[in-house]
């Protein structure tokens, strides 16, 4: 069973997620203080209970790279749809269940940062 766990990325910076509280707003509560959601300065996003091949873990969001038969691939992991769309620099290959990415893959940024 996976870790659940999420990061937020708020106002340009990226905090891991304390607690999350539910009421009149939804609550998440990080290192750098408080934020309601929904706000469009914030981002929050789960982690996908896998890590890359140094041991970095993957979030929703982030952007990994590896290599496969047709040479470097750039790819963003999301849960919303199983599709692939082009995105410009790199494919986006967005899952809905179990999520598998190769086992040489190496997280290099995020949507959010790059």
């Amino acid at each position: 069973m996976r870790e659940i766990k999420f990061r937020a990325f708020v106002l340009g910076a990226m905090y891991k997620v304390n607690t999350m509280q539910w009421g009149k707003y939804f609550k998440i509560y990080t290192d750098g203080g408080m934020m309601a959601l929904p706000d469009d300065n914030a981002n929050l996003m789960q982690f996908t209970g896998l890590k890359d091949k140094n041991g970095k873990e993957i979030y929703e969001g982030d952007i990994v790279k590896y290599e496969s038969n047709f040479g470097t691939k750039k790819v963003t992991i999301s849960w919303q749809h199983k599709e692939m769309m082009n995105s410009g620099w790199y494919d986006a290959v967005i899952y809905a269940g179990p999520l598998e990415v190769p086992k040489d893959c190496e997280v290099i940024g995020n949507i959010y940062e790059n």
